[in-house]
């Protein structure tokens, strides 16, 4: 398929008088210009073309006698071509997708606002575009070939086990790989939105997700003022198969490393788990500082109602690190916010014999008799201090 293309064939050159050379051939024709749309629910897989096709340059007349022929007229322009994926669309490609022409002068552009899954080659001419928009989904499984412009730039959702060649910007979501996964970049990586990376065991690929920068002397920049690296587990993995000095190498570069990421937001049960390893080596690594979830604030293993009671005890306290606001690393007051994550991470009753043990028989209560039971204890806690 080709959106946009060359222009008509350049006609041929006149007949050239006796002895003489051939008069110019003329222009060709425009091609035509053309725009199309991937609507509704269902799938559009792209044949034919989007836009006017340009030929080649045209022939020269025949010469006369002992005369030269003439020079060709020039190709016509190209027809510029527009094909917009909308919201609520997909767009299925398999096969090849020209973006721009070839050697005419016209444009060509794809758009996407809905999802576009590319298990074929995606080609970018330098009068070619392509913009994925925000809450648009790009699934790439096959190439794109971004080369012959000066870098592709991600708005939107970017996933698949793919590869980019050419440089590459990252404005929106980047979540290489299909649970797990790794995504190629036969180019420089440039990290300004967030970087989405999915941990299900200790073996890049295949367990957990990463970027794997290609080429020759191929760096990496992360924009300190907006990329966001979010770590999540993946089936049902956690913390609890984890050992403290665990590395995950997320992305492996060629060149350099330049910044860092403004903020790493970690699984919601296990916040302070992982650290990151800045040194430029080669590889930008997770590594891991504690395998205990911060809500276990008695370091018993479990997340159970002895935690739940330190972190009562705190209740609207002002408490630093060391203390129970652990629950969820920040350093105000103990607050819902806490209470949240502890939820969250519940496991249920400690080792028997506990006071954990003693407090609770399910392994995961009821969510509507829990939130009484904190109801309750919170309203005995508020009750004490006013009597004291």
């Amino acid at each position: 398929m080709t959106i946009g293309g060359n222009g008509g064939n350049g006609g041929a050159g006149g007949r050239g008088g006796r002895g003489g050379t051939g008069g110019p051939g003329g222009d060709g024709g425009d091609g035509g210009g053309g725009a199309g749309a991937a609507g509704g629910s269902g799938t559009f897989t792209p044949s034919g073309a989007v836009g006017g096709r340009g030929g080649p340059r045209g022939l020269g007349g025949p010469g006369g006698t002992p005369g030269a022929a003439g020079p060709g007229g020039d190709g016509g322009l190209g027809g510029s071509g527009i094909l917009e994926i909308l919201a609520g669309a997909s767009f299925l490609n398999s096969g090849d997708v020209i973006v721009g022409g070839t050697g005419g002068r016209g444009s060509g552009k794809l758009d996407n606002f809905g999802a576009l899954n590319n298990a074929g080659t995606i080609t970018l001419h330098a009068n070619g575009t392509l913009t994925n928009q925000v809450g648009g989904i790009i699934n790439n499984d096959g190439e794109i070939d971004a080369a012959a412009i000066s870098n592709w730039t991600n708005s939107g959702t970017l996933t698949g086990t793919g590869l980019i060649i050419g440089d590459f910007i990252n404005e929106g979501i980047f979540a290489p790989g299909n649970s797990a996964g790794m995504h190629t970049i036969d180019g420089n990586y440039d990290e300004r939105g967030t970087l989405n990376i999915e941990i299900g065991g200790l073996i890049a690929g295949t367990e957990y997700d990463f970027v794997d920068v290609t080429g020759l002397n191929r760096s990496v920049s992360l924009d300190g003022a907006t990329s966001t690296l979010e770590i999540s587990f993946l089936d049902g993995f956690n913390a609890s198969e984890l050992s403290v000095g665990d590395e995950f190498d997320i992305i492996r570069y060629t060149g350099s490393l330049q910044g860092t990421f403004s903020s790493m937001v970690q699984p919601l049960d296990s916040p302070g788990l992982f650290e990151i390893d800045y040194a430029d080596d080669g590889s930008l690594t997770l590594r891991v500082t504690r395998t205990s979830p911060l809500s276990d604030l008695t370091g018993n293993g479990f997340v159970d109602f002895e935690d739940l009671t330190v972190l009562l005890a705190n209740w609207n306290k002002e408490v630093g690190a060391d203390a129970g606001n652990l629950v969820n690393a920040d350093t105000t007051v103990v607050n819902f916010e806490d209470l949240t994550v502890l939820l969250a991470a519940w496991t249920g009753p400690g080792p028997a014999g506990s006071p954990g043990a003693a407090l609770g028989n399910e392994a995961v209560p009821e969510p509507s008799s829990l939130v009484l039971a904190v109801l309750g204890l919170l309203g005995l806690v508020g009750f004490r201090r006013r009597r004291a």
